[in-house]
């Protein structure tokens, strides 16, 4: 049985980061391969979703140009802290793709 802070945790992670758009899992597949040990976020497997990873980028910015406009400072730290980790996730996956190419 799964603690229910940790369950709100990595819902709270599968819906910031996309999870389920960016890596075509659901939330259960999400949690069991998390609890499994097994999840790694830069997996950059061709199932990786670069579009949807753009998109909320996308939509990330524009929240931060809103927490800009009212002076949110904190809103604006998070915000950047979701769009660089959205991009390490972006360049990780373009890495071990470039990688599975040079080798494969």
């Amino acid at each position: 049985m799964i603690d229910d802070r940790v369950l709100d945790r990595l819902g709270d992670y599968f819906v910031t980061h996309r999870v389920g758009a960016c890596y075509r899992l659901t939330f259960g597949q999400f949690v069991e391969m998390e609890q499994a040990g097994t999840w790694q976020p830069h997996m950059g497997n061709k199932h990786y979703d670069f579009e949807a990873a753009r998109q909320r980028i996308g939509e990330l910015t524009a929240l931060y140009r809103s927490a800009a406009r009212l002076g949110d400072k904190d809103a604006q730290q998070e915000l950047r802290t979701l769009v660089a980790e959205i991009e390490r996730e972006i360049a990780d996956a373009h890495a071990s793709a470039d990688s599975k190419i040079a080798v494969g």
